[in-house]
């Protein structure tokens, strides 16, 4: 079969409605015997075809929900009913239903219920209902700490604060030690412990302002230096002139307005002199007056002072934390000062581009550091100060971060830079070097991105057998000598590659090359991310891109659950089925939080069957795709199919046809690009299915002569979409990758990209490109369309990987 003028993929009968799905629907709904009497006018019928098309409620505003009636819905009913009416903009009948939910339901409903109604009743500013509720015996269905938080802020509100203080410290012993971190507890009692007039306020105030700074700090802070400008002037006198202004100062810089910090850090500083006020004229501070004024305060305070100046008033914070690196260097400071001092004085330099006094600063920062995050932070920087000046040098320092840090995911984001800097420079030894000092170091991920990289360079006669004999004795200085041959080191290196399952990608490349069979499409490129999930280590100066690809199923991460969990597991999968039942399957991901772990293969499939024949392709493959990296776990048939839908089927087999093109790449562009979505428009304007940009759809319907179309029509998008992608192959001599690539980026950029990397195997030349963001668009392309060709049946899936990566010939 030629993938250059491809036909279809194999036509499959479309699976309707798992078992379980109707199994679920018909165990809710089939438990009354009354199936004739009517419920606020409709049939139980007519309520289930309702409510699985999302329709209005048939209950007006204002009207009593007959509670006995609705109940006959299944369990759950007057909670999930409450759900609907909340989508539907229904906040009378909101609050009605889950008062009636909180009376009538039982267990885990009616739990629920009960902290969805205290949640609306705040939301609403009902606060003598709140109240009421708080102490009454529904209000013991909350959690204890809730319920105290409630209480003592309903009090607040209602201008009782000095009752609401009994509740407000029962909650402070609820808590422990947990309290002088809670920012939410912490702003309560400060802000009630100023209106109660209560002697323990002051402590809660500095208790905050002792804290580093986050979002979530910087909100509290604000409020509290609000509610203390706010007080009477006794309130006031608890707190120093000196204490407020270090408040204001931090809370500003933590929420990033940083001129305005600046001004508040140089009214303190003045304060200091005992001949000013508050309202003496704001003076720039002396490199030695801002100096002295960082000795004096405390870490998080420092810290915060130094990100307002570094952002807020560069010039004048760079004379200051020069000082404090210069009385470090000199041993005049504690080992924590002089971290502080040489990691800021690196910020500023680095901040002004001097990047061989940054890299030099951060390194003795790393000296001094204690903490392991300290030190981390310290290497990063040192390294991305380095690898402006000398590739070998950020590679040394690089060696030496992974050899004692405790997290190697925090340099994650450098390594990718570093190996293609070092591709596009074909200095192999130094990839080699790389790849040694990251071997059983880095992230799984990491080392089988730089495994295959470094097979792949052997190969190509990019590493050389010179370069590789001092990569390994470098490594390996008591074993001089032995150093393997290029054939055995890119061999071992496509072993370790095909070996992980932290990486997809490189896996299949790697079974590919290797002879191996290729993986199961359900672990191809191409799964959405986790909800869950944080970047680790300050952004790189490469542009972001978000993996598409599915997480590693390690042991750590997904382990079984202790038995004792088993029951909670049991009741998660019931409530979540109760959500599919009542036509609320978007919903389970927020309702349940991080509980969704738990959740079994049978439930995932049944709401991911929903969601799908609802046409929610995206929210169906984002709920299928944790059954990927789950241990232990193999996905059905229909798990994969879930997880690599073909919608809109029609479409896509008369424009693959239309255009010789292959239905399983464009199958893969239109999930890679918009998870299925028609009407998506992403932040810079793409529109549909192939996120076509509207100058560039313009210019393709006039070369079609197109009279009239629409970007959120599937037929018309991909219509354009494939013409467009076919016309980038046909001038780049039919080659799928470097399409992709010119696809993403523009065929301008691309140009230039080759340009500088000539004569490159297309897989390796994925690795030179500028941008992270289409270097991961290739992978998830290609990756999702070998999955499609794999799950509906391409004939040869090796022979079509080869084609993608332009190897057919």
């Amino acid at each position: 079969m030629s993938y250059r003028n491809a036909g279809s993929l194999n036509a499959r009968p479309r699976f309707f409605l798992s078992p379980l799905l109707l199994g679920a629907l018909l165990t809710v709904f089939a438990l009354s015997s009354c199936v004739g009497d009517s419920i606020h006018g409709l049939s139980e019928r007519e309520w289930r075809s309702a409510l699985a098309a999302g329709e209005a409620l048939p209950i007006p505003e204002g009207q009593r929900p007959n509670t006995k009636a609705l109940q006959r819905l299944g369990p759950g009913a007057l909670l999930f009913l409450s759900m609907h009416a909340e989508n539907q903009g229904k906040n009378e009948l909101r609050l009605a239903l889950l008062r009636e939910a909180v009376k009538h339901e039982g267990g885990m409903y009616q739990r629920r219920a009960a902290e969805l109604l205290a949640d609306a009743l705040a939301k609403a500013g009902s606060s003598e209902e709140l109240l009421r509720f708080a102490r009454s015996d529904a209000g013991r269905l909350l959690p204890a700490a809730k319920r105290l938080y409630v209480e003592s802020s309903a009090l607040f509100a209602l201008g009782q604060a000095g009752e609401a203080l009994a509740p407000l410290e029962a909650l402070r012993s609820e808590l422990g030690a947990a309290a002088a971190s809670d920012t939410s507890f912490v702003t309560l009692a400060i802000e009630l412990g100023i209106a109660a007039a209560n002697a323990a306020w002051p402590t809660d105030f500095r208790a905050l302002f002792a804290l580093d700074g986050s979002t979530q700090t910087a909100s509290a802070m604000l409020r509290a230096v609000a509610a203390l400008k706010a007080a009477s002037p006794e309130a006031r006198l608890a707190i120093s002139e000196l204490e407020l202004l270090l408040a204001e100062a931090r809370g500003l810089s933590a929420s990033r307005d940083y001129g305005a910090s600046v001004l508040a850090f140089r009214r303190y500083a003045a304060l200091q002199g005992a001949s000013q006020t508050i309202s003496a004229p704001i003076i720039r501070l002396t490199g030695t007056e801002l100096a002295a004024l960082v000795r004096v305060l405390p870490r998080p305070a420092a810290s915060d002072a130094a990100r307002a100046f570094l952002y807020g008033s560069r010039a004048e914070g760079e004379a200051g934390w020069k000082l404090l690196a210069e009385a470090a260097r000199g041993r005049l400071l504690s080992d924590e000062a002089a971290f502080h001092g040489l990691f800021w004085h690196g910020r500023f330099s680095r901040a002004a581009e001097r990047w061989q006094e940054a890299a030099v600063a951060f390194g003795q920062a790393a000296a001094f550091a204690v903490a392991p995050a300290d030190i981390d932070a310290a290497r990063w920087y040192q390294i991305d100060c380095t690898s402006r000046y000398s590739a070998s040098g950020a590679v040394d320092t690089l060696a030496l971060a992974l050899k004692t840090t405790t997290d190697p995911a925090y340099y994650a984001d450098l390594i990718e830079p570093l190996s293609r800097s070092a591709l596009l420079a074909r200095n192999g030894g130094l990839l080699a070097r790389m790849d040694y000092a990251m071997a059983g170091r880095a992230t799984i991920r990491d080392q089988a991105h730089m495994a295959y990289m470094t097979a792949r360079s052997a190969e190509a006669g990019i590493i050389s057998q010179a370069g590789l004999n001092a990569a390994f004795e470098a490594h390996n200085p008591q074993n001089a000598g032995a150093a393997p041959s290029l054939r055995e080191y890119a061999r071992s290196n496509l072993n370790r590659a095909y070996r992980q399952d932290a990486d997809a990608w490189y896996r299949l490349l790697a079974a590919y090359r290797l002879g191996q069979p290729l993986m199961e499409p359900a672990d191809g490129s191409g799964a959405p991310p986790p909800p869950e999930g944080a970047a680790a280590g300050p952004a790189a100066s490469d542009a972001e891109a978000v993996s598409t690809e599915p997480q590693a199923a390690t042991a750590a991460r997904m382990a079984a659950p202790p038995e004792g969990a088993a029951i909670l597991a049991a009741e998660d999968d019931q409530y979540a089925l109760g959500l599919l039942a009542f036509g609320l399957e978007s919903r389970v991901r927020a309702e349940l939080g991080t509980r969704f772990r738990r959740l079994g293969p049978d439930t995932l499939r049944a709401i991911a069957d929903s969601l799908e024949l609802k046409g929610s392709y995206a929210e169906a493959i984002r709920l299928i795709a944790p059954l990927f990296s789950r241990e232990g776990y193999t996905p059905s048939r229909r798990d994969r199919e879930l997880y690599w839908p073909r919608p809109f089927r029609d479409d896509f087999i008369a424009v693959a046809g239309l255009y010789g093109l292959s239905e399983a790449l464009l199958y893969g562009l239109a999930r890679s690009e918009s998870l299925f979505q028609p009407a998506v428009v992403s932040s810079a304007g793409a529109i549909g299915l192939a996120q076509l940009m509207p100058a560039t759809a313009e210019e393709t319907a006039a070369r079609l002569r197109l009279s009239s179309y629409d970007l959120t029509v599937p037929r018309d998008n991909l219509t354009l979409g494939a013409a467009y992608l076919k016309r980038v192959m046909d001038n780049l001599g039919g080659r799928v990758l470097p399409a992709l690539f010119s696809y993403n980026a523009g065929p301008t950029r691309f140009r230039r990209w080759e340009a500088a990397a000539p004569n490159f195997p297309q897989d390796l030349m994925l690795e030179t490109l500028e941008y992270q963001e289409t270097r991961q668009y290739g992978r998830n392309v290609a990756g999702a369309a070998a999955a499609y060709a794999a799950l509906y049946g391409e004939d040869d899936v090796r022979k079509f990987l080869a084609y993608l990566l332009g190897e057919d010939s």
